[in-house]
Protein backbone atom coordinates (compact mmCIF):
# COMPACT_ATOMS: atom_id res chain seq x y z
CA UNK A 1 0.00 0.00 0.00
CA UNK A 2 1.60 3.26 -1.11
CA UNK A 3 2.38 5.55 1.88
CA UNK A 4 0.50 8.37 1.08
CA UNK A 5 -2.69 6.68 1.23
CA UNK A 6 -1.69 5.63 4.84
CA UNK A 7 -1.27 9.38 5.39
CA UNK A 8 -3.94 10.68 3.46
CA UNK A 9 -7.25 8.83 4.17
CA UNK A 10 -9.88 10.53 5.94
CA UNK A 11 -11.65 7.57 6.72
CA UNK A 12 -11.02 4.52 8.62
CA UNK A 13 -8.87 2.08 7.43
CA UNK A 14 -7.48 -1.51 8.33
CA UNK A 15 -4.04 -2.31 7.40
CA UNK A 16 -4.31 -6.43 7.40
CA UNK A 17 -0.84 -7.62 8.12
CA UNK A 18 -0.79 -11.54 7.51
CA UNK A 19 2.46 -13.21 9.62
CA UNK A 20 1.10 -16.56 9.33
CA UNK A 21 1.78 -18.77 6.60
CA UNK A 22 4.18 -21.67 7.68
CA UNK A 23 6.49 -18.95 7.52
CA UNK A 24 6.34 -16.27 9.80
CA UNK A 25 9.09 -14.24 11.38
CA UNK A 26 7.03 -11.64 13.77
CA UNK A 27 7.34 -8.31 13.79
CA UNK A 28 11.04 -7.88 13.43
CA UNK A 29 10.61 -9.39 9.19
CA UNK A 30 8.36 -6.48 8.14
CA UNK A 31 10.24 -3.59 6.90
CA UNK A 32 7.64 -1.49 7.29
CA UNK A 33 7.31 -2.17 11.07
CA UNK A 34 8.14 1.46 11.97
CA UNK A 35 5.96 3.10 9.94
CA UNK A 36 2.55 1.09 10.65
CA UNK A 37 3.51 1.42 14.60
CA UNK A 38 3.57 5.39 13.82
CA UNK A 39 0.67 5.35 12.13
CA UNK A 40 -1.82 2.78 14.02
CA UNK A 41 -4.36 3.59 16.37
CA UNK A 42 -5.39 0.47 17.43
CA UNK A 43 -4.25 -3.22 16.67
CA UNK A 44 -5.51 -6.47 17.20
CA UNK A 45 -3.35 -9.50 17.13
CA UNK A 46 -5.10 -12.45 15.92
CA UNK A 47 -3.16 -15.82 15.89
CA UNK A 48 -6.56 -18.12 15.70
CA UNK A 49 -6.93 -18.28 12.15
CA UNK A 50 -9.31 -16.15 9.68
CA UNK A 51 -12.99 -16.09 11.24
CA UNK A 52 -16.07 -13.69 10.09
CA UNK A 53 -16.49 -12.46 13.04
CA UNK A 54 -12.67 -11.42 14.53
CA UNK A 55 -12.73 -9.41 11.13
CA UNK A 56 -16.24 -7.62 11.71
CA UNK A 57 -14.74 -6.70 14.83
CA UNK A 58 -11.68 -5.16 13.52
CA UNK A 59 -13.86 -3.42 11.10
CA UNK A 60 -16.32 -2.28 14.49
CA UNK A 61 -12.90 -0.92 16.40
CA UNK A 62 -11.50 0.53 13.19
CA UNK A 63 -14.82 2.76 13.09
CA UNK A 64 -13.57 4.18 16.71
CA UNK A 65 -9.56 3.54 16.18
CA UNK A 66 -9.68 4.61 12.49
CA UNK A 67 -6.13 3.65 11.63
CA UNK A 68 -6.30 0.10 12.80
CA UNK A 69 -3.67 -2.33 12.02
CA UNK A 70 -5.16 -6.39 12.39
CA UNK A 71 -2.07 -8.59 12.50
CA UNK A 72 -2.80 -12.13 11.86
CA UNK A 73 0.26 -14.09 13.03
CA UNK A 74 0.72 -17.68 14.70
CA UNK A 75 0.36 -18.79 18.23
CA UNK A 76 3.99 -18.21 18.38
CA UNK A 77 4.67 -14.89 17.52
CA UNK A 78 1.77 -13.10 19.26
CA UNK A 79 2.94 -12.69 22.09
CA UNK A 80 6.03 -10.87 20.53
CA UNK A 81 3.09 -8.75 18.34
CA UNK A 82 1.19 -8.01 21.46
CA UNK A 83 4.73 -6.80 23.19
CA UNK A 84 5.31 -4.55 20.05
CA UNK A 85 2.48 -2.81 20.18
CA UNK A 86 2.62 -2.18 24.02
CA UNK A 87 5.42 -0.63 23.94
CA UNK A 88 4.36 1.80 21.51
CA UNK A 89 1.00 2.40 23.44
CA UNK A 90 -0.90 1.57 20.89
CA UNK A 91 -4.47 -0.15 22.32
CA UNK A 92 -4.74 -3.39 21.08
CA UNK A 93 -6.55 -6.86 21.49
CA UNK A 94 -5.00 -10.53 20.98
CA UNK A 95 -6.65 -13.65 20.65
CA UNK A 96 -4.83 -17.08 20.88
CA UNK A 97 -6.91 -20.87 20.20
CA UNK A 98 -8.11 -22.87 23.32
CA UNK A 99 -5.63 -24.67 21.72
CA UNK A 100 -2.72 -22.73 22.10
CA UNK A 101 -1.58 -23.80 18.68
CA UNK A 102 -1.91 -21.81 15.35
CA UNK A 103 -1.68 -22.75 12.62
CA UNK A 104 -1.85 -26.15 13.15
CA UNK A 105 1.09 -28.04 11.70
CA UNK A 106 0.43 -29.77 8.58
CA UNK A 107 1.89 -33.49 8.54
CA UNK A 108 4.12 -34.52 6.05
CA UNK A 109 1.30 -36.66 4.09
CA UNK A 110 -0.43 -33.03 3.67
CA UNK A 111 2.00 -31.26 2.05
CA UNK A 112 3.05 -33.92 -0.20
Amino acid sequence: MPGWVLKNTARPLVVLLGDDDYATTGPTGWAAMPGFLRWASGALVHATGGDVPSYQMAIGLALVRPRFLLVETDSVHAEEWGAVLCRRRIPCIGFVPPSGVHPIPLSRKTIQ
